[in-house]
C-alpha cells in the first residue's frame, strides 16, 4: 500500500524540486516526513497512528533497508499499534533513482490490520 519516506534512501528535496515548481505548489522544506532525521520516527508514529485508524484488511510497508534500524523500528511501530506481522520479506533494489542514496535492499512488511 506505501513505501513511505525515510531519512535513508533519497534526496527528497532534489526529486520533488522540479513537480513543486511545475505545479506551482510551495516547497513543504522541513515539514515533508524524511526531511530530517531526528523527527522521522515521531512523524512515522503519527502516520501509523492514522493509518490504524482508516484501513481494516491489510497492508504492506515498503521500506528501505538501513544500518542503523530504522526500518524494523518503522515496523514495530506498526506493530505497536495493533498490527500484526503476517509476513515479510527482503528483496534487493535494482533500479534506483537518479537522486538515490545508498539503499541497496528493502523490507516488505505485511500486517493485518486491527480493524
Amino acid at each position: 500500500m506505501t513505501s513511505p519516506p525515510y531519512w535513508s534512501a533519497q534526496n527528497y528535496q532534489k526529486m520533488h524540486m522540479l513537480s513543486f515548481q511545475v505545479l506551482g505548489l510551495k516547497e513543504p522544506g522541513s515539514a515533508e516526513i524524511g526531511r530530517r532525521a531526528r523527527d522521522y520516527l515521531p512523524d512515522m508514529e503519527a502516520v501509523i497512528a492514522q493509518l490504524v485508524q482508516v484501513l481494516d484488511g491489510h497492508f504492506a510497508l515498503v521500506i528501505g533497508e538501513s544500518r542503523d534500524g530504522i526500518h524494523e523500528a518503522v515496523r514495530d511501530q506498526c506493530q505497536s499499534h495493533g498490527m500484526r506481522l503476517v509476513d515479510s520479506f527482503r528483496r534487493r533494489i535494482v533500479n534506483q533513482a537518479f537522486f538515490a542514496k545508498a539503499v541497496k535492499n528493502e523490507y516488505v512488511y505485511v500486517f493485518a490490520c486491527p480493524g
